[in-house]
């Protein structure tokens, strides 16, 4: 695909451009560390190249999950795909590897395009995982 074309890539010229224009980027591996407590983690199958963030403080960690995941159900049926999936296989396999690791394990989920509550965490109930919104997120 080429960028600014079509409806797709509307936001490359209010959004990509300014950023390459400034200078101010630095481009990274895959699963980069930003510092001890903020990285980046390659999660490829949306688009390629995508990645969510990664924080860790005090124990505790949560993850910014941008375009991996659109809707809750999503958490319990990680093969279903939207039209957004550049590569539905890989999105499948990049949300099963995600929400197998963080499961039950207390990490807070901010899913950006969830319709509310946009924070919560992934549970196991009866052999089904599930996205369980936080009180007040």
């Amino acid at each position: 695909p080429n960028p600014g074309e079509g409806d797709f890539y509307a936001s490359w010229e209010d959004s990509i451009i300014p950023v390459i224009n400034s200078c101010n980027y630095e481009l990274v591996d895959y699963d980069y560390n930003i510092d001890d407590s903020v990285s980046i983690i390659h999660t490829p199958g949306h688009t390629p190249g995508h990645f969510c963030v990664h924080l860790k403080s005090q124990g505790q960690e949560a993850f910014f999950t941008g375009d991996m995941m659109h809707h809750p159900l999503l958490v319990s049926e990680p093969q279903w795909v939207t039209h957004f999936c550049l590569d539905p296989k890989q999105s499948t396999i990049t949300r099963r590897k995600f929400i197998d690791k963080n499961t039950d394990n207390g990490a807070v989920i901010f899913a950006a395009h969830f319709a509310g509550p946009t924070a919560g965490q992934i549970t196991n109930r009866h052999g089904f995982q599930l996205f369980k919104g936080l009180e007040n997120a």
